[in-house]
């Protein structure tokens, strides 16, 4: 088959697929994948990926949508693109591309390097020499007032300059005299003021010169960008180097990035794409989030690019993989007490108490005797354990990494840090009362800041780490998310309030007032304010919500 086009290009690559088999081959993620790796070697991987992400997306849905002219079909595709943050390069790139493919221009697309440089190219200003250019603008604009001249060659005068201001020769045959001493001293200071101001002129562009190199080093790029660390929601296990998730879960990635220059990372330059998308799906929803669905048994790789450079690759596995070992054994979750608390991939817990984190392991026969622990920093805290319970004393503040092994091999590692509290704990029933307050605060306040999420992009996943997973909240909103979502309803959660927190025996009741935005296909936008109490219980070390009671409307209208 790759006999039949003459050169390795993607744009031909496609326009073969479209005259071979038709516009609507494109649509077909499954056909495209199989014939692209005959038309094209494996230097093609970036460019694949590119367009197997735009079919998954919808973009080719779009340009083959009849309702839209060609102009109208590319600008919708751009928001698209936008929508999910890839780059403005390649957005171009993938769109001319499908634009040779489907025969809406006749010029073939260059590879991904040459376009580049072109783009690069075509995007770049003149390098003028501003400097040079300050210094002879008045003799330049004088000599083309009435003619036109040859553009000087800026660099030839500035070095014959300096070699005359190196070759000056200086006068030592004066003569001192009473009689012409005034007017010589007079015709020195006229000639030195001329000749300071002649020097000064020559020193003006190296002067130039170095503040622009001064200029272009502080304001230059972020530096190397790189992803120092990232997480997923509901945390997953870990199979050697791969994450595992299951057939039909969903998750969501977070990532840090970081760089010399945290605040020069531009966030549009931020792309993602994977090697399979037979075995898991992915979503842009931010920069630093994407939502992953596992669709079928087998491993793949998910790539994070900035400005279109490779500068991570995490390793996703859904269902039941075989690693090279049948009875690896791996960390499923870890559960912290309550006074511990997640933050991104790591724990923060406090100095001056006794914090616990429980690990639950997966595989074959695991035995949680064969479980041990230890500290980078030993001096940050006392560590204690018994079999799959891990206890730590904080000493000091600081960070540290505790590395959980099995039978004597790391299987999993996880980053500590240590602060100090703002109210030392005690037995004190008030003070207990206190922390839980705080505590129940913090996950009604999550669940109700990611609510809207959840239900924009139909994954419960945005709420589930703030609920109880038997819970009737949880159970009823698996089955209102996916159905709301498919019927295109979109929801803001635009304020909310709470009324009140009450300890009744082992659990908190919180009362709270919300306000929503809802957006209705086809029906407009409406006003929705409830009424709701949450009963929020302990479960797995963890306060967690687990359903709600005297649900009330107060108050609904279209906006």
């Amino acid at each position: 088959m790759a006999a039949e086009i003459k050169e390795e290009n993607l744009s031909l690559a496609l326009r073969f697929i479209v005259e071979k088999f038709g516009k609507d081959a494109l649509l077909n993620q499954d056909k495209v994948k199989a014939i692209l790796p005959d038309l094209l070697s494996n230097k093609f991987t970036t460019e694949t990926s590119w367009v197997m992400d735009a079919i998954n997306s919808g973009i080719v849905g779009i340009l083959l949508n009849p309702n839209n002219t060609n102009k109208e079909a590319i600008e919708k595709a751009k928001d698209v693109f936008e929508k999910h943050y890839v780059t403005e390069i390649r957005q171009e790139y993938v769109l001319d591309c499908l634009s040779y493919a489907l025969g809406w221009t006749n010029t073939k697309v260059d590879s991904l390097d040459e376009y580049k440089a072109k783009v690069n190219k075509k995007n770049s200003k003149p390098k003028l020499n501003l400097e040079k250019e300050i210094v002879f603008k008045d003799s330049i604009d004088d000599n083309n007032k009435h003619n036109e001249q040859k553009e000087p060659d800026y660099d030839e005068i500035l070095n014959q300059q300096k070699e005359e201001y190196r070759q000056e020769p200086i006068n030592t045959n004066i003569q001192f005299n009473d009689n012409n001493l005034n007017n010589r001293n007079n015709q020195n200071q006229y000639n030195n003021s001329n000749g300071n101001k002649k020097k000064l002129l020559l020193l003006i562009p190296l002067l130039l010169i170095i503040l622009g190199l001064g200029i272009a080093k502080l304001s230059g790029g972020p530096g190397d960008v790189e992803v120092s660390d990232f997480y997923f929601t509901p945390q997953t296990k870990l199979n050697g180097t791969t994450y595992m998730i299951e057939d039909g879960e969903t998750v969501e990635l977070n990532l840090t990035f970081d760089a010399k220059k945290e605040n020069k990372i531009d966030k549009n330059k931020i792309s993602y794409s994977l090697d399979d998308n037979k075995v898991c799906n992915y979503q842009k929803q931010t920069y630093n989030k994407c939502i992953l669905v596992g669709v079928g048994e087998g491993t793949t790789t998910l790539r994070i690019y900035y400005d279109d450079k490779e500068i991570q690759t995490i390793n996703i596995g859904v269902g039941n993989v075989d690693s090279n070992d049948s009875d690896d054994v791996a960390v499923e979750s870890i559960y912290p007490s309550s006074n511990a608390q997640k933050s991104g991939s790591g724990y923060v817990l406090p100095v001056g108490e006794e914090a616990q984190l429980k690990v639950k392991l997966s595989g074959d026969d695991v035995e949680n005797d064969e479980l041990s622990y230890s500290l980078d920093d030993s001096s940050i805290a006392d560590l204690s354990y018994d079999g799959n319970k891990c206890i730590l004393y904080g000493n000091q503040a600081g960070s540290t990494t505790l590395r959980i092994m099995y039978d004597g091999d790391e299987i999993y590692s996880v980053g500590l840090t240590f602060k100090e509290s703002d109210i030392a704990s005690s037995n004190n029933d008030s003070n207990s009362n206190s922390d839980s307050n705080s505590e129940v605060d913090l996950v009604v306040k999550g669940y109700l800041e990611n609510y809207g999420n959840a239900r924009n992009y139909g994954s419960i996943s945005y709420v589930s780490d703030y609920l109880t997973s038997s819970g009737d909240l949880y159970k009823q909103l698996s089955k209102t998310i996916p159905k709301t979502y498919a019927n295109g309803t979109q929801v803001d959660v635009v304020g909310y309030t709470k009324n009140s927190m009450k300890r009744e025996g082992n659990k908190y009741r919180v009362s709270a007032t919300i306000e929503y935005n809802i957006y209705k296909q086809d029906k407009g936008a409406q006003y929705q304010k409830e009424y709701m109490e949450f009963i929020v219980v302990q479960s797995s070390g963890q306060w967690l919500i687990d359903h709600y009671d005297n649900w009330q409307m107060l108050e609904q209208h279209n906006i």
